[in-house]
């Protein structure tokens, strides 16, 4: 329960939003009135009820601006605190509920009698004042879910972005250096040795293609030992398990056809088992 109290509940900055949110409210309490009077003005005349209703939504909207607007610009310190805690907001809207009621019947007293203000009047004015601070807490409420969503959506928009950016390259060194070569790993589709080259074979432009590299087999498997996804699978053969198409049985080991190509690659008895366990 304590960190309930403690949960950070920052407080909403946009003064245009905030000014919008304080006018429909006034208008809000304006027409419950008008159509509900919740508070008995029978003994009174029309034009004191005219003032008061009308004078109610007036003062709701200027109780609102000073608590909403003109107090967080007094007390920034307070108000825009990113560990805004529950507890501080609970004291605030009990200050608004409390300036609200107060403020409805300074007006109440202004345009009746003193005399017709009894308890029931003054629980009838203070109950009043529950509209505007519950609309007021539904909609802070809700403009912080929708704020936390968009900044989830945000986050996780940046992380895809990232995994999307975040390509790897691998650069095949030649010991002629006119045969370098650099391409992404995910890209590959086997590596095969031949005498003193290995020939590479990836995909280039949604083309198969391939390059002899004066290099050993041993030296590639090592520069591409983080890509688990790329393993030795015979003495002459590495290969990139997820561009696998088919696995054949062979008398001595498994035959390897390849998506989006002829290409052909062996895994040899002693390679059979930890190929197994990575398909």
């Amino acid at each position: 329960m304590p960190q309930f109290f403690k949960k950070p509940n920052p407080y909403n900055e946009d003064l245009r939003q905030n000014v919008k949110l304080v006018f429909f409210i006034s208008l809000g309490v304006l027409g419950f009135l008008a159509l509900f009077q919740p508070i008995n003005l029978v003994p009174f005349t029309r034009h004191e009820i005219i003032y008061f209703v009308g004078g109610t939504s007036v003062t709701t909207f200027l109780v609102l601006i000073f608590n909403i607007i003109i107090l967080p610009s007094l007390f920034p310190k307070l108000f825009f605190h990113k560990n805004k805690s529950f507890v501080r907001d609970l004291f605030w809207n009990i200050w608004i509920l409390v300036s609200l009621s107060l403020a409805n019947l300074f007006l109440y007293l202004k345009i009746f009698d003193v005399n017709s203000l009894t308890y029931e009047v003054i629980t009838q004015i203070s109950l009043l004042g529950f509209i505007p601070l519950t609309v007021l807490v539904i909609t802070n409420h809700f403009r912080s879910l929708r704020a936390q969503l968009r900044q989830e959506k945000s986050l996780n928009a940046q992380l895809r972005e990232k995994k999307e950016n975040h390509i790897t390259f691998v650069h095949f060194e030649s010991e002629y250096k006119n045969d370098n070569l650099i391409i992404n790993p995910e890209t590959l589709f086997l590596i095969k040795s031949a005498d003193n080259y290995i020939e590479v074979f990836y995909e280039s432009e949604g083309e198969m293609k391939n390059k002899m590299i004066r290099s050993s087999l041993v030296k590639a498997e090592s520069l591409l030992s983080d890509y688990k996804y790329i393993i030795r699978t015979q003495r002459s053969y590495i290969v990139n398990i997820n561009q696998i198409k088919e696995i054949q049985n062979i008398p001595d080991g498994y035959k390897l056809l390849f998506q989006k190509s002829d290409l052909v690659a062996y895994v040899s008895q002693k390679y059979m088992t930890e190929f197994k366990k990575m398909i």
